[in-house]
């Protein structure tokens, strides 16, 4: 940190992403008009008057946090639980990154820094992981946070045929009625119906690694459409 003094008196500016922290980092990603004297701000807690030496402190602004190094977690995305992932899809599809990047890093990691891994994945170890991240600096939670939205991308292309409407005359009908055909059921409904078919508990399938219940997705819903076609082959002969 670099010590400045200025009429109100003295304040700190940060000389890198490794001394910025991710509170102040969301705050700046907030600011409706992204300016110099506005990070000053930030940073210092109180307003400032930017001037040419102040804003050559904040260059380092210009350039993006690190995506590389970091504290450590999960490399793959789809070993962690279908809850995790689904938690992590609908934060980061709920507004701009600033709203949810403690957030998602603590879903992310909530599983492998329990004192129980094994227990699968613990609402109020990310809600506490998320805590400790805002307090963090970005060069520590950045880097995990750009490869969890990197992985959900990943997993979004690999299962995208999860993502198409049937066609079926089924389908068609129940979406006239006002119903979600197989493939667009809810979240928890999805969870429901694969509990009943597994006869287990829908926090059991939650805590399922999101690779294993996808598969089992994708298998319900070719089997759906084999089922149909040969419905549909069979009315036309």
């Amino acid at each position: 940190m670099t010590h400045w003094q200025d009429s109100t008196g003295p304040f700190q500016l940060p000389t890198g992403w490794h001394e910025v922290a991710v509170r102040d980092f969301c705050a700046l990603a907030s600011l409706p008009t992204p300016t110099r004297e506005g990070a000053a701000s930030v940073f210092a807690g109180r307003p400032i008057q930017v001037n040419a030496l102040v804003a050559d402190a904040l260059a380092f602004l210009n350039t993006t946090p690190p995506t590389e190094g970091g504290l450590p977690y999960p490399a793959n995305l789809g070993t962690e639980s279908f809850l995790q992932v689904e938690r992590i899809r609908a934060a980061v599809t709920s507004g701009p990154l600033a709203t949810w990047l403690p957030s998602v890093y603590g879903l992310l990691v909530a599983r492998q820094n329990s004192l129980r891994p094994a227990e699968g994945f613990r609402p109020a170890v990310a809600a506490q992981q998320a805590a400790h991240a805002e307090a963090d600096t970005v060069a520590r939670i950045y880097p995990a946070v750009a490869h969890c939205v990197a992985e959900l991308e990943r997993l979004s292309v690999r299962y995208a045929e999860l993502g198409q409407e049937c066609v079926c005359d089924a389908c068609t009908a129940a979406k006239q009625a006002g119903l979600q055909p197989l493939e667009a059921l809810s979240y928890f409904n999805t969870l429901d119906a694969l509990a009943q078919r597994l006869g287990c508990t829908v926090e059991a399938v939650g805590q399922m690694p999101y690779d294993t219940v996808a598969m089992m997705l994708l298998r319900a819903q070719r089997q759906h459409q084999l089922q149909a076609r040969i419905h549909q082959n069979g009315k036309t002969v």
